[in-house]
């Protein structure tokens, strides 16, 4: 077998791109499809107010969290070693 061969596209591999390239042809929505979209996305459902998030206070619940492991750990390994 030669190198160029083994290089050299086969058919399968343009027949492949050329089904994406209809697939994403026919996933473009119409004007009215995207009317219908951005009205449901719009609805009072999918609206929700979130508080701003806060890094510090996930940090220190983080540390508070792993900090009160640790103690446990050390309770349980005094009770349960001589």
């Amino acid at each position: 077998m030669s190198s160029n061969k083994l290089l050299a596209p086969q058919d399968g591999v343009r027949e492949n791109t050329q089904t994406v390239n209809n697939k994403e042809a026919a996933a473009q929505l119409s004007e009215d499809d995207l009317e219908r979209v951005a009205q449901y996305l719009d609805s009072p459902i999918h609206r929700i107010e979130r508080k701003p998030f806060r890094p510090w206070v996930m940090m220190a619940s983080l540390v508070g969290v792993v900090t009160l492991l640790s103690f446990l750990s050390l309770a349980i390994s005094r009770w349960v070693l001589p």
